[in-house]
């Protein structure tokens, strides 16, 4: 029995932490929450929208040139 799973992908820019470390001058380090993930550390895949079922075609229908 397969229950309802979602499939996330860990964030690229905090690789998962949800905090953004920027050193700055004077050896200084600010940590901030990421904004590409807001916090969360993964995001929800966009093309499968969490499934893991990728669409083969999004769109099959066939263009004709009518020149």
């Amino acid at each position: 029995m397969v229950e309802n799973v979602v499939i996330v992908e860990r964030c690229r820019f905090c690789m998962g932490t949800g905090n953004v470390t920027v050193e700055l001058s004077g050896g200084e380090k600010e940590v901030s929450r990421c904004i590409n993930c807001e916090g969360v550390g993964s995001l929800t895949c966009t093309t499968c929208q969490g499934t893991g079922i990728q669409p083969r075609y999004l769109d099959r229908r066939e263009f004709k040139d009518e020149d």
